[in-house]
């Protein structure tokens, strides 16, 4: 079963504020790399598998800027988002933050997610329900 896990930064660490960094992604049980043009093929085929009977898929990728740690945050509100459509380099991708205004991001407390998708973009279908989570997430604080 596909799983997730982000290795850096570690959770709960301190990123200074407006510098780039990147985000190391540890991955296992899934083909990376399939990725479909999504205006053109956006959930139009089923969840495929390969020949080593993984998922064929790909990565988003997400930061959310925490207002209230008593609150959800609201999912239309993203700081940073990236579809990661290489394949994992021995079982790990990289993504540098930098935002369309500037490099990194601005002083605040944030949630960092993955998001782990089939070829054509839909979330995946894993075999059992008593399982541990193919997603990831944690939280850092920008000063």
């Amino acid at each position: 079963m596909t799983s997730t896990l982000i290795i850096f930064p570690e959770n709960e660490t301190t990123i200074p504020q407006n510098k780039k960094f990147t985000v190391k992604i540890a991955i296992a049980n899934l083909n990376t790399g399939f990725f479909s043009d999504p205006h053109f093929k956006y959930y139009m085929n089923p969840q495929q598998l390969g020949l080593n009977g993984f998922i064929n898929g790909h990565l988003h990728f997400m930061i959310q800027k925490i207002a209230d740690e008593s609150s959800s945050l609201p999912a239309n509100k993203v700081e940073f988002f990236q579809g990661l459509t290489d394949s994992a380099k021995k079982g790990i991708i990289s993504v540098d933050i930098e935002t369309a205004q500037k490099a990194g991001l601005t002083p605040g407390r944030y949630r960092i997610c993955t998001i782990v998708l089939s070829y054509t973009h839909q979330p995946i279908f894993m075999p059992v329900s008593k399982r541990g989570s193919q997603d990831d997430c944690i939280r850092i604080t920008v000063r």
